[in-house]
């Protein structure tokens, strides 16, 4: 028996292995080349992120990292505050109310178009005393009033009257204008101020204020808000308050205030709605939609 068996090498295999020795060199400097091109890509990308994170986008970048470093379980604390803008707060007015009372408004708005300030604790101060004390919310990028209603004259010192937050919980919100849209969908209409001059019997008020809420979202309101606002032009003349027990999905409800407060030369009126749709105790389930939940 043959101990020497013959290998036979085909003609394909033996010019490609000729072809390899002959460029061997050649294509180590191309496998060269192209990881370095590689290595160079991911460096410049890199550097490109790193230059858009931190001076491009810097601002943008910063409330997202203090987010999460800063309340990375996504609850609100009063932490936030340092991190965003402050609350803007304008034209603090005194207005005459009825008796020897003054109601006291002012004009707050948030210029965060990302953080809601789902809480906040304020204080109206005259001379060195708190003389009002309540809660509120105000929306990203969104402007309300804060109010104290029938505040006894002597209470308020040389007609001097501060408003002091003091405390204030922030959260951020991606696309708030879509919670909006889904969580307080209401619509008013038939907004109308009618002076005591056109009302058969006015006695004890200046005035009325009729108008209808029609809730168009699918969560019924415990207990919602309405701030009535009297104009004359863009001065704020009279200001009152009124709520509603409940108001269920799609249901209409007409209101009609009294208005107390000697005003005079009322040009327009406008209504806003107090629901703090951040706050879970503004939402109310009966008893059918409970055992429905069940």
């Amino acid at each position: 028996m043959d101990s020497n068996p013959n290998f036979e090498v085909s003609n394909a295999k033996l010019k490609y292995g000729l072809w390899y020795i002959r460029h061997k060199i050649l294509l180590r400097k191309l496998l060269i080349t192209f990881l370095v091109v590689l290595i160079v890509f991911f460096y410049s990308y890199t550097l490109w992120k790193v230059v858009d994170l931190y001076i491009i986008h810097s601002g943008e970048s910063a409330e997202i990292i203090e987010q999460f470093i800063g309340n990375s379980d996504s609850r609100p604390t009063t932490q936030n505050r340092i991190k965003v803008q402050d609350l803007k707060i304008e034209n603090i007015k005194i207005l005459p109310s009825s008796g020897n009372r003054k109601d006291i408004v002012a004009t707050v708005s948030n210029p965060n178009a990302y953080y809601a300030a789902r809480h906040v604790a304020y204080d109206f101060i005259s001379g060195d005393k708190v003389i009002f004390q309540d809660e509120s919310f105000v929306w990203p990028g969104d402007e309300k009033i804060f109010a104290a209603l029938g505040i006894e004259d002597s209470k308020i010192s040389n007609s001097q009257v501060l408003l002091q937050i003091r405390e204030i919980s922030w959260e951020r919100y991606q696309d708030f204008q879509n919670i909006i849209a889904q969580k307080a969908n209401i619509s008013l209409s038939g907004v109308e101020y009618i002076p005591a001059n056109r009302i058969a019997q006015a006695a004890g008020f200046t005035g009325i204020v009729k108008f209808s809420v029609t809730n168009r979202s699918i969560y019924n309101y415990y207990d919602p808000g309405f701030y009535i606002v009297l104009l004359n032009g863009s001065e704020i003349v009279g200001v009152n308050f009124t709520q509603i027990n409940i108001l269920r999905s799609l249901q209409t409800v007409p209101v009609q205030v009294n208005v107390l407060s000697p005003v005079s030369n009322v040009t327009s009126e406008k209504i806003i709605p107090e629901i703090n749709i951040l706050d879970e105790e503004a939402f109310f389930i009966d008893e059918v939609e409970k055992s429905e939940l069940k």
